[in-house]
């Protein structure tokens, strides 16, 4: 009896140590697969833009996924590069409106609004920014995605989500 008892638990251990390293391989693909979509982006952002020094990453998933990368040229003047398989765009920041003015705008429409997450992104043929925020509507939370133009904060679609408690 005491002799099952063992096997039984060297089985259930074995089987749990497989499954936790099936896992650990499964996490780190897709880590790894991430990692390798921005590094990619931000070399091709070195070679057809003028960045030189990339400070950071975000991804934009819309009609088509964007690897969107924050840097600086040569003379230290930050840009912002759009990143997809099929086209690059870049902009320096200067030259359109800041994440903190399309926030300033979207407070000022309603001070309850809670901003989530604001990331450069693409809406049909404008680069813009998107906006996820959520505002308090009667006893239950409305969740929003905004879509500001890049060039000069013109809000070019609202979508609501659906409410939540």
């Amino acid at each position: 009896m005491n002799y099952s008892k063992k096997m039984i638990a060297g089985w259930v251990l074995l089987i749990i140590t497989a499954v936790l390293v099936v896992l650990y391989i499964f996490n780190d693909s897709i880590i790894a697969s991430e990692w390798d979509d921005k590094r990619k982006a931000v070399n091709r952002a070195y070679q057809e833009s003028m960045l030189v020094t990339a400070d950071k990453t975000e991804p934009f998933v819309g009609a088509e996924p964007y690897v969107i990368v924050f840097g600086k040229d040569k003379l230290g003047k930050e840009m912002i590069v759009w990143v997809s398989e099929t086209e690059l765009h870049s902009e320096y920041a200067a030259d359109g409106v800041t994440s903190e003015a399309v926030t300033d705008k979207i407070m000022a429409n309603d001070p309850a609004n809670r901003i989530i997450r604001i990331t450069p992104g693409k809406m049909e043929d404008d680069y813009v920014w998107e906006v996820y925020y959520q505002r308090p509507q009667d006893s239950k939370t409305a969740h929003y995605y905004e879509y500001h133009r890049f060039a000069d904060g013109t809000v070019l679609d609202t979508l609501q989500l659906g409410l939540t408690e």
